[in-house]
């Protein structure tokens, strides 16, 4: 919520009342998640050989769970005793040297593309390219202004699309 401020000060809004309706409105974000969870978990998919309806995330269904899958890996060899340790470390020590480069992240985009299919990676290296070429031609603060707005559009509109089609399936229209 204290980021929010920000967000508040430059819209024009008084601290004390935009903290006052977000205390009281603070339980409805918890409700609508785990409706949206429940839902979309509800939604799974379907077992490509007896046809059945498979709830949840992950292997198996249509909704895929890349880092509940590499963290459940990771616990797992912790619990198993064979810890790669000599990986966890080339990992560290790669990442902390692509952190002297000019690319601020980019040990954090490699780690990430590394265990996120292409569906994933793909659209944001896209994006960020298309975000770096925009910032160039058309400036930073036009990028900022325009670029970031209708980016966060399409990141909202394709979830609503996903929560919509997950009530039709749950509901079995699709």
């Amino acid at each position: 919520m204290m980021q929010d401020l920000k967000t508040g000060y430059l819209v024009g809004s008084r601290p004390i009342k935009q903290q006052t309706v977000q205390l009281f409105v603070a339980g409805i974000g918890p409700i609508v998640s785990l409706s949206v969870m429940l839902l979309i978990w509800n939604s799974g998919g379907v077992d490509p050989i007896t046809g059945a309806h498979l709830p949840g995330f992950g292997p198996g269904t249509d909704i895929e769970a890349p880092q509940a899958v590499a963290l459940g890996a990771t616990i797992d060899s912790v619990i198993d005793g064979n810890v790669p340790t000599s990986k966890f470390l080339a990992g560290g020590i790669i990442g902390a040297l692509l952190s002297f480069t000019s690319l601020p992240g980019l040990g954090v985009i490699i780690g990430i593309s590394m265990y996120l299919s292409i569906k994933y990676i793909l659209p944001y290296g896209l994006g960020s390219i298309l975000s770096i070429i925009l910032a160039r031609r058309k400036g930073k603060d036009w990028t900022e202004k325009w670029g970031v707005p209708f980016s966060a559009g399409l990141i909202v509109g394709e979830a609503l699309l996903i929560i919509i089609f997950a009530m039709l399936t749950v509901t079995g229209v699709l």
